[in-house]
């Protein structure tokens, strides 16, 4: 198990990463490797998310990007277990399981500060 995360090509403790508020990441943040399951309160990644094996990106479109599927949070949040398993038959299942929440409540977030920003 890794004991650092890499965030913009810099490392991090683990400890201090879980107990980060308003952690501003510019570019991408890779938690590949670590027994992290959470994403601190007030995260903002400019890039993508390496969730080790997916890649998890938050396209302009405000929808969000796991691996190769694309869909609104709203589609990703309705999916079934038996639509998740088919997407991607061992590694999908068991990484929705682990980061389903984490990531949706990180989505709507993201989608909420966009929203309030452009008005």
């Amino acid at each position: 198990m890794n004991k650092k995360i890499q965030i913009d090509n810099k490392k991090m403790s683990i400890k201090k990463f879980t107990q980060a508020h308003d952690l501003r990441v510019e570019g991408y943040l890779n938690l590949e490797g670590t027994q992290i399951a959470a994403l601190p309160d007030g995260l903002s990644v400019g890039g993508s998310l390496y969730l080790g094996p997916h890649e998890v990106t938050f396209p302009i479109d405000g929808k969000m990007k796991i691996g190769g599927e694309h869909h609104s949070i709203e589609e990703w949040a309705g999916f079934t277990n038996s639509q998740i398993a088919a997407m991607d038959k061992q590694i999908a299942l068991r990484f929705w399981k682990t980061w389903k929440e984490p990531l949706l409540k990180y989505a709507r977030t993201r989608a909420s500060a966009s929203a309030v920003a452009a008005e």
